[in-house]
């Protein structure tokens, strides 16, 4: 079993996406159908570790789209999984650094 490590930076893009829509919608319904997709994606990346696209120039790294809108940046290192970026797709990719 893959133990789950986010980074600070993953960690406070979800919260800012989460936010935002909670803002932006007045309630958490949209915020929190986010959070229950991300947390099946994360399951999938558990079951099958390589299930992520492999992202170019970047060594074990992989990306798993949640939602069409969004992606979890993800390496597996031994029995660690660590979420690298929660990244919203609609940005300038060339922002992304992990």
């Amino acid at each position: 079993m893959l133990s789950i490590k986010w980074s600070n930076r993953a960690v406070k893009e979800k919260s800012d996406i989460l936010r935002y829509w909670v803002k932006r919608n007045g309630t958490e319904t949209y915020s929190e159908k986010i959070e229950a997709e991300t947390d099946k994606a994360i399951n999938l990346i558990v079951e099958n570790r390589l299930i992520g696209e492999k992202v170019k120039n970047r060594d074990n790294v992989r990306r798993l789209t949640v939602m069409h809108d969004y992606a979890i940046y993800y390496t597996v290192i031994k029995n660690n999984l660590y979420i690298l970026s929660f990244w919203d797709n609609r940005q300038d990719p060339e922002r992304l650094e992990l």
